[in-house]
């Protein structure tokens, strides 16, 4: 009974905490959006994303849009490269020391010749190798000794050596029998490989929330993401996007329509074409205050794709044009299968039948 009574009343006690604790969950502000990933450095793997905390993967692609991915958290949403780290087995644990041991069989070794070497040198200088002055004597002792000492840490580092390649061979020899062991249920010292997520991107998203196409850039300080607007309606399929990055105006020419594109601006074009057919047209690069032709441009246009295309300059300043073209395809329409479009004609054909026999009754 007073267990119970320390119980309920330690419960009191936090019942304030708890009231606050939920209070704040639900007050708590969620952000939404929808996006979809681009690559503007090739095809990027291994990346995720932070979803409270839950990562989630992702595909960006260089030539084509990702499936879209609807986002609810923080406003802030963060991307991260997983690097897998795999524990180090115990042969690699041992080949680790070998190298360390003999780096430093090797270094004693350097020395050993070095000061022998030197000592070599001393001696050719005395007049009378049979009869050295005190001071000489005395000089070739230091050497000698110096000499003995590191013998000694010579052959101290010679059986080290030994060992740790007797325990490297050891490792190995019992990794390759784990490996041929089949069927066994034994326990093996090597874990799994854990994800290590390094830090890779960010995108903060605005109040209003939103749909974006997010373009991952290499740049020399690191990879940099710029968000376009993919609200409904702003980049409808069939059309296409035009973005110049030639570092000064474009003209896009497509037969009477002119866009002019300054630099570093975008637009959205939706042609005329018939699905099935070339949209063809010339890009002219301004170049000291005239147009000259850049790109002709000549592509299979269809209705359910959607097409990003980035101006760029063959070199810099001159007139010449490249272009990076990325697509999306829509859906396709759903066709009535051949059965069913079978039934469908049984179906009102016994219809027809039926209604003919009740005319003759």
């Amino acid at each position: 009974m007073f267990c119970r009574v320390i119980t309920l009343t330690t419960l009191s006690l936090f019942m304030p905490f708890l009231a606050y604790a939920q209070k704040k969950s639900e007050n708590e502000v969620k952000f939404n959006a929808r996006f979809k990933t681009l690559s503007f450095a090739g095809n990027l793997s291994d990346i995720v994303y932070l979803e409270g905390k839950e990562y989630k993967s992702v595909d960006i692609y260089e030539n084509t849009l990702s499936s879209e991915k609807t986002y609810v958290g923080g406003q802030v949403i963060e991307f991260f490269k997983v690097v897998m780290e795999k524990p180090p087995t115990e042969s690699e644990i041992a080949r680790s020391k070998l190298n360390d041991v003999s780096a430093k069989e090797a270094k004693i070794g350097d020395e050993y010749n070095r000061l022998l070497s030197e000592m070599s040198a001393y001696a050719r200088t005395i007049p009378d190798p049979d009869s050295p002055t005190p001071a000489q004597k005395a000089r070739l002792y230091e050497f000698q000794s110096a000499l003995d000492e590191l013998k000694l840490k010579i052959d101290e580092a010679r059986l080290n050596t030994y060992n740790e390649t007797q325990r490297m061979y050891a490792a190995e020899r019992a990794e390759r029998e784990t490996v041929n062991v089949s069927n066994a249920k034994q326990k093996t010292t090597i874990e799994a490989p854990k994800p290590r997520y390094e830090p890779f991107a960010k995108f903060t998203i605005p109040a209003a929330g939103g749909s974006y196409i997010l373009i991952f850039n290499k740049t020399p300080n690191g990879v940099a993401l710029s968000p376009l607007n993919d609200s409904p309606g702003a980049f409808p399929f069939g059309s296409y996007q035009f973005f110049n990055f030639a570092g000064s105006t474009v003209e896009l020419r497509f037969g009477s329509k002119v866009i002019s594109l300054s630099p570093n601006s975008r637009t959205v074009f939706k042609p005329e074409t018939s699905n099935g057919d070339y949209l063809e047209g010339e890009f002219w690069t301004k170049v000291d205050e005239n147009f000259k032709l850049g790109y002709k441009f000549r592509n299979l246009h269809i209705s359910r794709v959607r097409t990003m295309a980035f101006i760029m300059p063959t070199t810099p300043g001159g007139s010449a044009l490249n272009l990076k073209i990325a697509e999306e395809r829509g859906q396709p329409e759903l066709q009535p299968r051949e059965n069913e479009k079978e039934k469908t004609k049984n179906s009102k054909s016994d219809q027809l039948g039926e209604n003919k026999t009740a005319a003759v009754f």
